[in-house]
């Protein structure tokens, strides 16, 4: 890229929509990664708040996402029609979720990171929260990190001055 030349860069923000049309909107734009749901008791009337901030840099994809309430999930369905080799290394600012990853429970809260395997089954349910993330091929992560296998690292809320890859990270 020449110096002159901008970093590829999307956004999406479901504020300037009705909000009846704002969940389906939201959907639409995540769905090429994770199936999405409102959870019992949001009406779709109500209207969902998100936006999401892109930049596309090569192999990786670095990403800034605020989101309300819902249910996030990769099934064996849509792993077999996506066949993403991607990891998902996560930062929740604010909020959290819990549910399962590839048959382990996941608790995340406001400060943990998480490296969720794309190529695996996931079904979470997020609290409204604040990420930022970074979509990085699998073989580049497991290079970086020295390992063949980076599914179901974590870490918990730290202070910003102690690195948390590898050696502070559990399974």
């Amino acid at each position: 890229m020449s110096a002159g030349q901008k970093l590829p860069f999307s956004q999406f923000t479901t504020a300037r929509m009705r909000p009846r049309d704002q969940f389906e909107a939201w959907h639409e734009s995540i769905s090429v990664i994770f199936q999405t749901a409102l959870l019992p008791g949001h009406p779709i009337e109500a209207g969902f708040a998100a936006t999401l901030s892109a930049y596309h840099l090569g192999k990786l994809m670095v990403s800034q996402v605020d989101f309300d309430a819902q249910r996030f999930v990769r099934d064996r369905r849509k792993l077999t029609r996506d066949g993403m080799d991607h990891y998902l290394v996560q930062l929740y600012a604010t909020g959290g979720l819990d549910g399962v990853a590839d048959d382990r429970e996941r608790v995340l809260r406001g400060g943990d990171v998480q490296i969720l395997d794309l190529a695996r089954t996931n079904d979470t349910v997020a609290r409204a929260s604040s990420t930022v993330a970074v979509v990085v091929p699998r073989e580049a992560l497991c290079e970086a990190m020295h390992t063949d296998n980076c599914m179901g690292w974590s870490c918990a809320a730290m202070p910003a001055s102690v690195g948390c890859w590898p050696t502070t990270c559990g399974r």
